[in-house]
C-alpha cells in the first residue's frame, strides 16, 4: 500500500475529532499549527480533506447530511448506553 498522503489523512480525521468532538473551530486549530510539520502538499490535503468532510461551509445540504448523521449517532450513542 502506498504511504502517500498518509499523514494528511490522519491528520484530517484529528482534526475532524477535535471540530466535531471538542467543538473547536478548524480556523482555530490551523492557526494554532495543528498541521506545521506536514509538508505543504500533505497540509493542503489535510485541510481540503478536512474541510470537505466537514461541507462547504455553506450550511448546504451536503453540510446539512454530515450534522443529521451527526446528530444520530449520538442519539444512538445515548439511547445504547441507557440500556
Amino acid at each position: 500500500m502506498s504511504q502517500t498522503g498518509v499523514q494528511a489523512r490522519r491528520s484530517a480525521v484529528n482534526l475532524l475529532d477535535k471540530v466535531i468532538g471538542e467543538g473547536r473551530l478548524m480556523s482555530e486549530l490551523i492557526g494554532a499549527g495543528a498541521l506545521e510539520r506536514l509538508g505543504p502538499d500533505d497540509r493542503a490535503r489535510a485541510q481540503r480533506l478536512a474541510l470537505e468532510t466537514c461541507g462547504d461551509g455553506t450550511g448546504g445540504p451536503y453540510s446539512q447530511n454530515i450534522l443529521q448523521n451527526i446528530r444520530r449517532s449520538r442519539c444512538a450513542t445515548r439511547f445504547g448506553l441507557r440500556r
